[in-house]
């Protein structure tokens, strides 16, 4: 129910990216409970995940441990580099975007999500 509320807020308008008083701005909110499906939705429209709220932490510090499908959509390209690396089917599945299906490996050697399943021998996640 509350991605719906969600949605239509975004389609009216809503501003992702504003902040309250603590200066948490709604994927701080939406992190820090564990919503993967709305951290989704505000990352898609445009939500920063790199803003910092009062105390100087991300929406990603805010993640709880056991959390960690949020944890890996806020780590963005790199969650699904590994995924892939691993041949993780489930993961890739979940994160993986138009966006980022041709991401890079900035830190090796630029590969994208198909190079590394390919040199992993991970068939299943073509």
């Amino acid at each position: 129910m509350g991605i719906r509320v969600a949605e239509l807020l975004i389609k009216h308008g809503a501003i992702v990216n504003v902040t309250d008083l603590w200066r948490f701005t709604p994927l701080h909110e939406g992190a820090a409970k564990g919503k993967f499906e709305i951290c989704r939705l505000l990352l898609k429209h445009g939500a920063d995940p790199t803003k910092k709220n009062r105390d100087g932490h991300m929406p990603i510090d805010l993640v709880k441990e056991s959390d960690t499908d949020v944890s890996d959509l806020l780590r963005g390209d790199v969650a699904v580099l590994e995924a892939a690396k691993l041949g993780n089917l489930t993961k890739v599945q979940r994160l993986i975007t138009p966006e980022n299906i041709n991401c890079r490996d900035s830190q090796g050697r630029n590969s994208t999500p198909l190079h590394l399943a390919s040199g992993y021998n991970n068939i299943e996640v073509y």
